[in-house]
Protein backbone atom coordinates (compact mmCIF):
# COMPACT_ATOMS: atom_id res chain seq x y z
CA UNK A 1 0.00 0.00 0.00
CA UNK A 2 3.30 2.79 0.44
CA UNK A 3 4.52 2.04 -2.55
CA UNK A 4 0.96 1.89 -4.30
CA UNK A 5 0.88 5.43 -2.23
CA UNK A 6 4.33 6.66 -3.38
CA UNK A 7 3.44 6.10 -7.20
CA UNK A 8 0.66 7.95 -7.12
CA UNK A 9 2.30 10.79 -5.76
CA UNK A 10 4.87 10.55 -8.13
CA UNK A 11 2.40 10.15 -11.11
CA UNK A 12 0.74 13.32 -9.73
CA UNK A 13 3.76 15.54 -9.27
CA UNK A 14 4.92 14.32 -13.26
CA UNK A 15 1.62 15.67 -14.28
CA UNK A 16 1.50 19.11 -12.42
CA UNK A 17 5.24 19.48 -13.88
CA UNK A 18 3.51 18.35 -17.32
CA UNK A 19 0.76 20.46 -17.64
CA UNK A 20 0.71 23.65 -15.20
CA UNK A 21 4.03 25.15 -16.49
CA UNK A 22 3.65 27.11 -19.83
CA UNK A 23 3.51 30.03 -17.31
CA UNK A 24 6.66 29.93 -15.76
CA UNK A 25 10.45 30.21 -16.63
CA UNK A 26 12.46 27.43 -18.34
CA UNK A 27 13.77 24.24 -16.72
CA UNK A 28 16.67 22.30 -17.20
CA UNK A 29 16.15 20.32 -20.78
CA UNK A 30 14.99 16.56 -19.24
CA UNK A 31 17.06 13.47 -20.20
CA UNK A 32 16.25 11.64 -23.12
CA UNK A 33 15.69 8.17 -21.88
CA UNK A 34 14.15 6.51 -25.29
CA UNK A 35 14.01 8.29 -28.82
CA UNK A 36 11.67 6.52 -31.00
CA UNK A 37 12.03 9.37 -33.95
CA UNK A 38 8.53 10.74 -33.58
CA UNK A 39 7.62 13.07 -30.94
CA UNK A 40 7.39 16.89 -30.07
CA UNK A 41 9.73 18.71 -27.75
CA UNK A 42 8.25 18.65 -23.62
CA UNK A 43 10.75 21.10 -22.62
CA UNK A 44 9.11 24.14 -22.03
CA UNK A 45 6.49 22.22 -20.43
CA UNK A 46 8.44 21.45 -17.50
CA UNK A 47 9.46 24.35 -15.20
CA UNK A 48 7.13 24.94 -12.34
CA UNK A 49 4.67 27.82 -12.36
CA UNK A 50 4.58 30.51 -9.56
CA UNK A 51 1.09 30.74 -8.41
CA UNK A 52 -0.34 34.36 -7.87
CA UNK A 53 -1.74 35.68 -4.74
CA UNK A 54 -5.14 34.92 -6.11
CA UNK A 55 -4.13 31.15 -7.07
CA UNK A 56 -3.88 31.75 -10.42
CA UNK A 57 -1.15 31.49 -12.87
CA UNK A 58 -2.45 33.67 -15.99
CA UNK A 59 -0.84 36.80 -14.13
CA UNK A 60 2.67 34.43 -15.40
CA UNK A 61 2.18 35.22 -18.82
CA UNK A 62 3.95 37.81 -20.88
CA UNK A 63 1.94 40.05 -22.84
CA UNK A 64 1.77 41.15 -25.91
CA UNK A 65 1.66 37.01 -26.24
CA UNK A 66 2.79 36.51 -29.85
CA UNK A 67 3.79 33.65 -31.84
CA UNK A 68 5.60 34.55 -34.91
CA UNK A 69 4.32 32.81 -38.24
CA UNK A 70 0.91 32.35 -37.22
CA UNK A 71 -2.07 34.85 -38.33
CA UNK A 72 -5.79 34.90 -39.07
CA UNK A 73 -6.42 33.45 -42.46
CA UNK A 74 -7.94 31.19 -44.57
CA UNK A 75 -6.37 27.41 -44.65
CA UNK A 76 -5.70 26.42 -48.32
CA UNK A 77 -5.90 22.72 -49.55
CA UNK A 78 -6.10 19.72 -47.48
CA UNK A 79 -2.80 19.60 -45.82
CA UNK A 80 -1.75 16.72 -43.26
CA UNK A 81 0.34 16.61 -40.00
CA UNK A 82 2.38 13.59 -41.04
CA UNK A 83 3.33 11.38 -38.12
CA UNK A 84 0.89 13.16 -36.18
CA UNK A 85 0.42 9.95 -33.53
CA UNK A 86 1.87 12.22 -30.80
CA UNK A 87 -1.62 14.18 -30.19
CA UNK A 88 -4.16 12.18 -28.51
CA UNK A 89 -7.07 14.50 -29.10
CA UNK A 90 -7.90 16.92 -31.20
CA UNK A 91 -6.45 20.58 -30.93
CA UNK A 92 -6.80 24.13 -32.03
CA UNK A 93 -5.12 27.58 -32.53
CA UNK A 94 -7.00 30.37 -31.85
CA UNK A 95 -5.83 34.42 -31.50
CA UNK A 96 -7.46 37.00 -29.92
CA UNK A 97 -8.59 38.92 -33.58
CA UNK A 98 -12.25 38.88 -34.64
CA UNK A 99 -12.19 35.83 -37.07
CA UNK A 100 -10.59 33.72 -34.03
CA UNK A 101 -13.12 34.66 -31.94
CA UNK A 102 -15.97 34.05 -34.33
CA UNK A 103 -14.49 30.43 -35.18
CA UNK A 104 -14.20 30.14 -31.56
CA UNK A 105 -18.40 31.04 -31.13
CA UNK A 106 -19.05 29.01 -33.92
CA UNK A 107 -17.77 25.56 -33.09
CA UNK A 108 -17.50 25.67 -29.85
CA UNK A 109 -20.21 23.08 -29.98
CA UNK A 110 -18.62 21.25 -32.22
CA UNK A 111 -15.11 21.49 -30.22
CA UNK A 112 -16.76 20.51 -27.09
CA UNK A 113 -18.68 16.87 -28.59
CA UNK A 114 -15.08 16.17 -30.33
CA UNK A 115 -13.03 16.59 -26.71
CA UNK A 116 -11.05 19.48 -28.34
CA UNK A 117 -8.72 21.57 -26.54
CA UNK A 118 -6.70 25.12 -27.36
CA UNK A 119 -3.92 27.03 -27.64
CA UNK A 120 -4.02 31.07 -27.25
CA UNK A 121 -1.41 31.89 -29.36
CA UNK A 122 -1.78 35.57 -30.14
CA UNK A 123 -2.92 38.09 -27.54
CA UNK A 124 -2.18 41.90 -26.50
CA UNK A 125 -3.30 41.98 -22.65
CA UNK A 126 -4.48 39.93 -19.98
CA UNK A 127 -7.96 41.09 -21.66
CA UNK A 128 -7.93 39.71 -24.63
CA UNK A 129 -6.93 36.09 -22.81
CA UNK A 130 -10.39 36.57 -20.79
CA UNK A 131 -12.29 37.72 -23.73
CA UNK A 132 -11.41 34.54 -25.92
CA UNK A 133 -11.66 32.52 -22.51
CA UNK A 134 -15.71 33.94 -22.33
CA UNK A 135 -16.08 32.82 -25.86
CA UNK A 136 -14.75 29.18 -25.29
CA UNK A 137 -17.55 28.91 -22.90
CA UNK A 138 -16.08 25.95 -20.86
CA UNK A 139 -13.08 24.63 -23.67
CA UNK A 140 -9.82 24.52 -22.39
CA UNK A 141 -7.85 27.50 -23.92
CA UNK A 142 -4.34 28.06 -22.80
CA UNK A 143 -2.60 31.25 -23.78
CA UNK A 144 1.36 29.72 -24.92
CA UNK A 145 3.35 31.20 -27.60
CA UNK A 146 3.69 27.55 -29.58
CA UNK A 147 6.51 28.45 -31.46
CA UNK A 148 7.29 25.19 -32.64
CA UNK A 149 4.07 24.49 -33.75
CA UNK A 150 3.95 27.66 -35.84
CA UNK A 151 7.36 26.86 -37.22
CA UNK A 152 5.84 23.19 -38.80
CA UNK A 153 2.54 24.71 -39.59
CA UNK A 154 4.69 27.32 -41.89
CA UNK A 155 6.67 23.85 -43.42
CA UNK A 156 3.29 22.41 -44.20
CA UNK A 157 1.97 25.67 -45.81
CA UNK A 158 -0.02 26.28 -42.99
CA UNK A 159 0.16 28.72 -40.77
CA UNK A 160 -2.77 30.53 -40.59
CA UNK A 161 -5.83 31.12 -37.54
CA UNK A 162 -7.99 29.69 -36.56
CA UNK A 163 -7.05 26.52 -37.11
CA UNK A 164 -7.91 22.81 -35.26
CA UNK A 165 -5.50 19.37 -35.89
CA UNK A 166 -7.20 16.30 -35.61
CA UNK A 167 -6.02 13.43 -34.00
CA UNK A 168 -5.68 11.78 -37.83
CA UNK A 169 -3.14 14.44 -38.60
CA UNK A 170 -5.93 16.65 -40.77
CA UNK A 171 -5.74 20.34 -40.21
CA UNK A 172 -9.03 22.24 -41.20
CA UNK A 173 -10.93 25.03 -40.06
CA UNK A 174 -14.22 23.24 -40.28
CA UNK A 175 -14.26 21.05 -37.31
CA UNK A 176 -18.09 19.74 -38.05
CA UNK A 177 -16.92 18.32 -41.56
CA UNK A 178 -14.96 16.03 -39.99
CA UNK A 179 -15.41 12.36 -37.19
Amino acid sequence: MHFLGSAVLLLFGVFAACFASPFAGAAPAPTVIHDGGVGVPIDHLLAQPMAHEDGSVWSQVQYPLRTPGLRPGTLRGHPVWPDAQWLTQPMFLVGADAASRRWLRRHRSSLMQMGATGLLVDARSEGDQHAVQHDAGGLTVTPVAATWLATRLQQLGSAVLPLLIRPDGVLTQQPELGP
